[in-house]
């Protein structure tokens, strides 16, 4: 998937680049809404009802969750044709395929989550490289004959939702239920579902996403889109930070539950920060020559892109802080969600108030990138100590 968009890069102009990042970025804050919270409320008790052998409410579950995103994505497709209104500058035609790629996205990682609550690691490896694969293939074959970054957008969404057409008939194979029964259980069990907490891991998510997403959205509306299109560029390193440590956290987070459940609160902890502080250390190793490298890559293939340079240093520091946060799990597992929700707004807050301070509005009508990266590291920085320090203080209080 990185090798997708750096391909994308290299095929597009700089103003197509800007369109198709615009529709992934449309396409990741879909995600956000995260099934109205009941994708993550499946996240973190699946992994409990596999150990439990409970496959067959499992999958119901994670029917309700297929249904919910499809409602999602139905609503506000409905609300962006009615509305006349652009929404961050992008185009309708752009918000709506990105709407559709980000509902195929979502439908991916709800039918992986299966072999993920199953601690089954190889097997979702395989997944995501087939689909990574057949994405790559398909999606620039089409960016190489047509240079049109909206049919590729279409053509991945398309992708993706024809490989998780198999993977949900698998699943509900091994459970030992129709597909059609399965859904109309779901559908008439969604009225006494776990609203409550769903909704607050919703929130969770909402404000974690505009935590770690804001700054591009800032970028969106700010930058002119040869501007918005070199950020978006040089933005990859924080993509691939996170699919780095979603990646992990697909393993992690289900050993975290099962770790949970059989020894409780202090060896969980222990686990999430020998993890955490591990994957630091390593990755303040790892980010210097990897700056270097990245720079010097630059300048030799992209050179349209070579001002992007100046802006690794910061990314680079943000995506080693995301790559190694994995104290939220913990927060969402110890079933702190609301004091994580508490967390992440003080967070997001105290951030924009030190970067209002430092960027002086006031003084400047001009933005530039490298001000969107600093924002985005203020806002790294502040979620990760405060998470750090209440995740510490959450373990005493069970």
């Amino acid at each position: 998937m990185l090798l997708r968009t750096i391909m994308a890069a290299k095929l597009f102009d700089v103003d197509s680049f800007a369109e198709y990042s615009a529709g992934l970025l449309v396409s990741g804050s879909f995600c956000m809404l995260s099934c109205l919270g009941f994708y993550a409320l499946l996240q973190r008790e699946m992994p409990m009802m596999v150990v439990r052998e409970r496959m067959r409410p499992a999958v119901i579950s994670l029917a309700q969750c297929v249904i919910l995103a499809l409602i999602c994505a139905t609503v506000l497709s409905a609300a962006t044709t009615i509305s006349s209104a652009t929404i961050f500058g992008l185009s309708r035609s752009v918000f709506l395929l990105g709407l559709v790629h980000g509902f195929s996205q979502q439908l991916f990682l709800i039918a992986t989550i299966e072999s993920r609550s199953r601690g089954q690691s190889m097997r979702y490896a395989r997944q995501n490289v087939v689909r990574g694969a057949a994405v790559c293939a398909l999606g620039m074959a089409v960016a190489f004959y047509s240079r049109s970054a909206m049919l590729t957008l279409a053509i991945e969404a398309l992708v993706t939702l024809v490989l998780v057409q198999g993977t949900l008939i698998v699943i509900f194979k091994s459970a030992h239920i129709k597909y059609r029964i399965a859904f109309s259980l779901a559908l008439y069990r969604l009225p006494k579902a776990q609203w409550r907490a769903a909704i607050i891991l919703c929130l969770v998510g909402a404000v974690g996403f505009l935590v770690l997403n804001a700054d591009r959205w800032l970028a969106a509306q700010a930058l002119p889109p040869k501007q918005f299109a070199l950020y978006a560029f040089a933005a990859i390193v924080l993509t691939l930070s996170s699919a780095l440590q979603s990646l992990i956290n697909a393993s992690l987070f289900p050993f975290l539950a099962r770790r949970f459940a059989s020894l409780g609160a202090a060896a969980t902890y222990s686990a999430c920060w020998k993890i955490s502080l591990g994957i630091l250390v390593a990755g303040i190793v790892v980010g210097v020559p990897a700056w270097v490298l990245a720079s010097r890559g630059i300048t030799l293939w992209f050179p349209e892109y070579h001002a992007a340079t100046v802006l690794l240093p910061v990314l680079m520091f943000i995506g080693v802080l995301r790559v190694s946060d994995f104290w939220s799990a913990f927060m969402i597992i110890a079933g702190f969600e609301a004091r994580l929700l508490f967390l992440n707004s003080v967070a997001g807050f105290a951030a924009s108030l030190c970067w209002i301070l430092w960027f002086r509005p006031w003084a400047t009508s001009t933005i530039e990138p490298l001000d969107v990266a600093v924002f985005a590291a203020f806002l790294s920085a502040f979620s990760y100590i405060f998470v750090v320090e209440t995740a510490r203080r959450a373990k005493k209080d069970i």
